[in-house]
């Protein structure tokens, strides 16, 4: 039974995004990892790139921010990251952030929800930021949930 996020450098691959009722946010990740490289063309350059295949034996991870404000969710290869420790985890939550300035000058949440915080979650093919007052509950996908593989 997952209760914490997993520590480390993980390959996680986002398997679903969604609003289960008003002001929640839901993610299921599953690890995953790479197959060999090979060349393709990306923007009229070839570049290695490598198939991802899903353990179909892995657990899925279920993030549910009960309190969200905001989310954005970026495609891997068009992100631009910014400074965050050397060695952070996958999920890692940021003292002050762009996105958190972000949120704070185009909403008024902090004043219904009160003070803002901001997580990254990681993933092989997606980067997703959420802001929220609290952080997520971390869970397993429930036995006998039907979740179908790609």
């Amino acid at each position: 039974m997952v209760q914490s996020f997993p520590p480390g450098f993980r390959q996680f691959f986002l398997r679903e995004i969604g609003e289960p009722q008003e002001h929640c946010f839901r993610v299921v990740i599953t690890e995953a990892r790479t197959g060999p490289s090979h060349g393709e063309e990306f923007l009229g350059k070839i570049v290695q790139m490598a198939d991802i295949d899903v353990d179909p034996s892995a657990t899925p991870i279920v993030l549910v921010w009960e309190d969200c404000a905001a989310y954005a969710v970026y495609a891997d290869h068009v992100f631009v990251p910014d400074e965050r420790p050397r060695g952070a985890d996958m999920l890692f939550e940021y003292d002050a952030s762009a996105f958190l300035d972000y949120v704070r000058s185009t909403t008024f949440s902090e004043e219904i929800t009160g003070d803002l915080r901001h997580w990254r979650l990681s993933c092989m093919q997606h980067v997703i930021d959420v802001a929220a007052t609290t952080g997520p509950r971390i869970s397993d996908l429930p036995a006998g949930t039907a979740f179908p593989l790609r």
